[in-house]
């Protein structure tokens, strides 16, 4: 094998691990077997060959995992999966769901929601200002609204999430309220548009502290209902028996830096990318909250985030530099600091380990 394809192989193969557990333990097997051989046929007809037998691999495997946690959540697999997956998250210590956490179709669709949205704005507002078509306004008009949703969807469940002790799917949406606000306030982002005591806020205008308005009204309506700090303290427990929560609340900043990336690009490449990723990213939420472990909650995001940034970051690569000045090493080091911050709450994890050590060292 060659050596500078081998590890691409490899991680074809460990890609089988993002199967349910039930499913890898009847058929990971057999499974890796047929891979293996077929890679070494596939080798035998060159390098390209086996290049485009791995991309068609990777997207099967992609595709045939998200078919069966379909199966497994939605439709529960007969009953006997789920029991298996809860006895084999029980086994590992691994615990699968915070109290009162649920996996209902409304919880899966508005944990996702968010990421929806921000998709819809930008490749409508991407077909709004690319087009000559008289009736385009009307793109212009929802562009517009879908912009206010944005905007004030975030700091509004962010205090539902507060006044809920802040359940698992509304944690994308405590990270973008925080940073989108932030950003406004900044005027990196000059949308939404509106005229506030006679001053036309948005592109004249910075919105400045005005921003944060939405956010501080939802945190006081929050605080005037519980009348408590607990939900804080909840945030913070939550964070400590799931370490990916923090992690996911950080992915909430993915379609920010989607939309940024892709700006000032041709539409036809836009277009053609941009979907894609948030097809991606939407069905990442989706995995991630019907992951009932902790350990492949985090391999969903690893794999999401990846995946996503990597298309992003090649695709802006090769159209700002071109394919000749193409810098890999670049997009390594960035892919490295960005996947670093995001699981840096992994060392929760591994404090908790080693609190569990000492306490069984003093027993």
């Amino acid at each position: 094998m060659d050596k500078r394809l081998g590890w691409l192989v490899r991680w074809v193969a460990y890609s089988f691990r993002l199967y349910p557990r039930s499913f890898r333990q009847e058929f990971e097997q057999e499974m890796c077997s047929v891979y293996y051989l077929a890679t070494e046929e596939a080798e035998r007809r060159g390098v390209s060959t086996l290049l485009r037998f791995i991309v068609r691999e990777l997207c099967g495997v992609l595709l045939a995992v998200i078919g069966e946690y379909w199966k497994l959540v939605i439709h529960r697999g007969g009953g006997q999966m789920v029991a298996l997956e809860k006895s084999n998250a029980l086994a590992r210590n691994d615990p699968g769901s915070l109290p009162g956490d649920s996996r209902s179709w409304g919880t899966l669709l508005a944990g996702s929601a968010i990421f929806l949205l921000w998709g819809l704005e930008a490749i409508i507002t991407e077909i709004a200002f690319s087009s000559k078509e008289p009736w385009f306004t009307a793109f212009i008009a929802a562009s517009h609204i879908l912009s206010w949703m944005i905007f004030l969807i975030p700091p509004v469940v962010l205090g539902y999430a507060y006044i809920h002790n802040f359940p698992r799917w509304t944690y994308p949406y405590v990270g973008s309220a925080l940073l989108y606000t932030y950003f406004v306030a900044a005027n990196l982002i000059v949308v939404p548009q509106i005229t506030l005591a006679g001053i036309n806020l948005g592109a004249e205008n910075p919105w400045g502290w005005r921003a944060w308005i939405p956010l501080i009204m939802a945190i006081a309506v929050a605080l005037f209902i519980t009348r408590s700090l607990h939900p804080l303290v909840k945030f913070v427990t939550n964070a400590w028996i799931d370490w990916t929560l923090l992690s996911y609340a950080m992915f909430g900043w993915a379609p920010l830096i989607l939309i940024a990336s892709f700006d000032e690009m041709p539409s036809g490449l836009t277009l053609i990318f941009m979907p894609l990723v948030v097809t991606i990213l939407v069905a990442t939420a989706l995995l991630y909250l019907a992951s009932r472990s902790i350990s492949r909650r985090a391999w969903f995001l690893f794999a999401g985030a990846l995946l996503s940034l990597a298309i992003t970051l090649v695709v802006s690569e090769i159209y700002w530099s071109g394919i000749p000045a193409f810098n890999a090493s670049r997009i390594g080091l960035i892919l490295a600091v960005f996947l670093g911050v995001m699981f840096s709450p992994g060392l929760i994890r591994v404090s908790r380990h080693f609190r569990q050590r000492g306490a069984l060292r003093h027993t």
